[in-house]
Parts: structure tokens; sequence; C-alpha cells
């Protein structure tokens, strides 16, 4: 690459191909980078659009039958469990019982409430997510357009080699510096959200295998017979039958199991889509402040 001071203006002259070929198979590229983060907004758009189960989409006959069954199954298993631990703690005979019932309850829950307050307010989840690509956008749009006036001023201004070189470097790095940052915050949402699903639903599996684990241990380590034992549930809460056959007590476990991690899954969805929004707040007055910062120092520079 070399410049040549041609009077009034600036020209850059670079081997054929060469930045071409190195802005092509860069990582840095801003097309890749926009489609990257547009198709990450798209994803969560369409997973919103399959909670309101109840309206049309672009899903096939098959799929929204599936969709359909799926979330009500889900909700009413919910919905039982903490129906059946509001009536457990009827039954609680000391304070350590009743604690363990009233803290599962407000899992279960608020795992539900957060459930069916998204598919309530799914369409404004879409409209914030709208606004994020327009933003997306808009910042997109500023990027390219500070580029072609950094452009403008080195070539219709009589600038030396070294400020000319400067001014270049400038370019370079305003161009990509959204999209450094754009690809860095969407990283850390992925991140997070598989995170807190991990620590989420893994929880909810681990203190579901927790009355497994404990009766192995009494069962065939502590040998106690089987003839009258109990054996134990994930979480306490009343049980309309009474268990005493292995089918029984297999159908109750997966009931618990099944609404324990829809519980955990509702929790999910709605902490992740309320920590993407307020980061993306976050990463957007950032941006902003940056942006105004380095619009006084380019005119200060100019005067």
């Amino acid at each position: 690459m070399s410049f040549i001071n041609g009077g009034s203006a600036i020209r850059v002259v670079t081997r054929e191909g060469t930045l071409g070929a190195e802005q092509e198979n860069s990582k840095l590229s801003w097309t890749n980078n926009r489609m990257d983060f547009e198709d990450f907004i798209d994803s969560i758009f369409n997973a919103i659009s399959y909670s309101k189960f109840w309206k049309k989409n672009s899903l096939s006959l098959n799929k929204a039958i599936v969709n359909t069954a799926l979330n009500i199954i889900l909700l009413t298993l919910i919905v039982l469990l903490c129906a059946s631990e509001v009536i457990g703690t009827t039954g609680t005979d000391n304070l350590t019982s009743f604690g363990v019932c009233v803290c599962q309850f407000l899992f279960h829950f608020a795992g539900l409430c957060k459930w069916v307050i998204i598919i309530l307010k799914s369409d404004d989840v879409k409209d914030i997510l709208i606004r994020i690509k327009r933003c997306h956008e808009i910042c997109r749009s500023y990027n390219k357009t500070q580029k072609g006036i950094l452009i403008l001023i080195i070539t219709n201004y009589n600038f030396g080699l070294m400020i000319a070189l400067l001014i270049f470097r400038y370019i370079i790095v305003e161009f990509f510096e959204y999209s450094q940052k754009i690809d860095k915050f969407k990283s850390d949402m992925i991140t997070f959200a598989k995170l807190w699903s991990l620590l989420c639903i893994c929880g909810a599996i681990e203190w579901c295998l927790n009355p497994l684990i404990y009766d192995c241990y009494n069962i065939y380590i502590l040998k106690i017979p089987t003839t009258n034992y109990t054996r134990s549930l994930p979480f306490e809460a009343y049980i309309p039958w009474t268990i005493d056959s292995n089918k029984k007590y297999i159908m109750t476990f997966a009931f618990q199991f099944i609404s324990g991690i829809a519980a955990s899954i509702g929790m999910v969805i709605s902490d992740v889509l309320n920590v993407i929004f307020l980061a993306n707040i976050s990463f957007n007055l950032e941006f902003l402040n940056i942006t105004l910062v380095k619009e006084n120092k380019n005119f200060a520079i100019l005067r």
C-alpha cells in the first residue's frame, strides 16, 4: 500500500486484489456480522412466535399440532403441580417441611407466571425485538456514513502523508468497531443463555434425582427392607392416589419431573429475554456515548 500526495488529494494505491481478498477473508466482515446478528434476533423472534400457539403461523399442520399440544400439556402439568403443592402444605406438621413446600411452590409458580406472561405479552416482546433490529440498522448506517465522510475529507484536503495514514487507520478502526462490539454482545448473550439454562435445568434435574439417590442408598447400602418402605418423590405435594406399585411410582415421578423441568424452562426463557433487552439498552447507550465523544473530537481536529 502506498500514499501519493497529488496536490489537493491523497490517493490510496494497493496491490491488485490484495485488499479485496483480505477484506473478503477477514473475520470482521461487516456483512457477515450484520447477518449473524440479524439471524440471532430472528431466531429469538421465531421462538417467541411458538408461544402463541392459538394463532396461525408459518408452521406446517403437523408442527402446529405438536406445538399446541406441547404448550397445553406442559402448562397443565405445571398448574397441577402447583395446585398439589399448595394442598400439600396443609398436611405439613413441622416448620421444616412447610418451608420446603413453600420454596418449591414459589419456584414453580414463578416459572408458570413467567411462561404465561411471555405468552400474553408475546406481541410486545416481538415489538422490542423489531426495535433492536432497527437500532442495529441505524448504527450500521451511521458507521457507513462516517466512513464515507472520512474518505471524502482525505480526498478533498491537502494533508501530509503521516496525517493521511492516521486518518486512513482511523477509517478502518471506525468501520469495524461497531462490528466487533455487536459480535461480542451477541457472543456474551449466547454464553449467558447457555450457562443460565444449564444452571436452572440441571438444578431442577439434580433436585428430582435426589429422591432416587436417597432410596438407592437406603435400599442397597443400608439394606432397609422394601416391604414397608415408602418411596420418595422429588417434591412434597398432595397425591390423590396411593402409590402401592412401581407403575404408580414411575408415573407420579414422571409427572413431577416433567412439570419441574417445564417450570425451569419458563424461568430460563423469561430471564434470558430480560437480560438481552437490558444489555442491549446498555450497549446502545454506550455506543451512543462513544459516538458523541468521537464526533466532538473529529470537529476539534478539523478546526
